[in-house]
């Protein structure tokens, strides 16, 4: 059995572990304040399960990569197309790999989907308008969400298309308890993706 080590103690730590230790010997199960050289120096582990906020993904990816270890991070991998191709291009060079959790690529819905209307890349424009609102854990929509959007259109029209987002902000008020912010008259982040 290959030995891992987890880092973050995040809500989707508790849906992946009981997976995790199916299939691993998760030998470190690590919160924030755990120093992570521990890890880093450890022989024994082959690879890296990376569940802590956005904004430090990039950095314990990048030292998990260059102390030879495997990862998968929860999405997005990093908060930049310079940061993310950097990680690749250092997993490359170590010679590991990156996975990412994309939930909904997962679903038979999609893979159903996909089957179903059979389009593959026979198309000139798809628009893809998706309505949340507010923060989600004070990080903006378009991080937490917008890759799973992207994942799903990929998976139904391939890789290597151009991709158009833009982020609209709206403010609105709605029916509901009025501890919930969209009642506050926070704005409506309406995220719209366009795939040429």
């Amino acid at each position: 059995m290959k030995t891992i080590a987890v880092i973050g103690t995040r809500r989707w730590v508790v849906k992946i572990l009981p997976y995790a230790e199916a299939k691993f010997n998760v030998l470190y199960k690590a919160d924030s304040k755990f120093p992570k050289g521990v890890i880093w120096d450890n022989d024994k582990i082959e690879g890296v399960i990376i569940a802590t906020p956005i904004p430090t993904h990039y950095q314990i990816a990048k030292e998990a990569i260059k102390a030879g270890k495997h990862i998968f991070v929860e999405k997005p991998v990093a908060t930049t197309y310079v940061e993310c191709k950097e990680l690749w291009d250092l997993a490359d060079k170590n010679g590991v790999r990156i996975g990412v959790d994309y939930t909904l690529t997962f679903s038979k819905m999609i893979h159903t989907l996909a089957d179903k209307v059979n389009i593959g890349n026979d198309f000139n424009l798809v628009d893809l308008t998706n309505k949340r609102l507010g923060m989600f854990r004070g990080t903006a929509v378009k991080w937490v969400l917008a890759s799973h959007e992207l994942s799903i259109l990929f998976t139904l029209f391939g890789m290597g298309h151009k991709v158009s987002p833009r982020l609209i902000k709206e403010s609105v008020m709605m029916d509901g308890p009025a501890e919930q912010p969209w009642n506050s008259g926070s704005p409506l982040e309406i995220l719209k993706l366009r795939l040429m």
